[in-house]
C-alpha cells in the first residue's frame, strides 16, 4: 500500500440536511465537511438509463482511501475541481481493513 498511488485530494462532506431542500426537492446548501483525505481515483465511466420517458446518464467513479469506519452513504465526496458525488456504496472489497472503496455517482446540477 504505497502512498504514491493516493494523488487526489478529496473531501468527504455531511450530505446537507432535508430542510436545506428547494421546492423541487434538489438539495441546497452544503454539508459539514468530515474529512479531507488522499484518494486514488478510477474513472468508471458513465450508465444510461431510462425512467419512464426520460433518458438520463450516471457518471460513476470509485475513489480508494486509507481504511475508516466513519463513512456512509450518507455523506458525498468532493474532488479537488468541485465536482460533488454521491456515495452509493462502502466496501472494504479485499477484508483487509486496509483500504476503503467509496462508489460514487456524479449529482447531476
Amino acid at each position: 500500500m504505497g502512498a504514491g498511488k493516493y494523488r487526489h485530494r478529496i473531501t468527504i462532506r455531511n450530505a446537507p440536511t432535508d430542510a436545506s431542500r428547494d421546492s423541487f426537492g434538489g438539495r441546497t446548501g452544503v454539508g459539514t465537511t468530515q474529512a479531507t483525505v488522499w484518494a486514488k481515483r478510477v474513472e468508471i465511466g458513465s450508465a444510461e438509463y431510462v425512467s419512464g420517458e426520460k433518458e438520463s446518464a450516471q457518471n460513476r467513479a470509485e475513489f480508494v482511501i486509507r481504511y475508516r469506519t466513519d463513512i456512509t452513504e450518507a455523506r458525498e465526496v468532493i474532488d479537488a475541481v468541485g465536482k460533488v458525488f454521491d456515495i452509493v456504496g462502502v466496501l472494504d472489497r479485499k477484508g483487509t481493513l486496509k483500504e476503503t472503496q467509496l462508489n460514487c455517482v456524479l449529482r447531476n446540477k
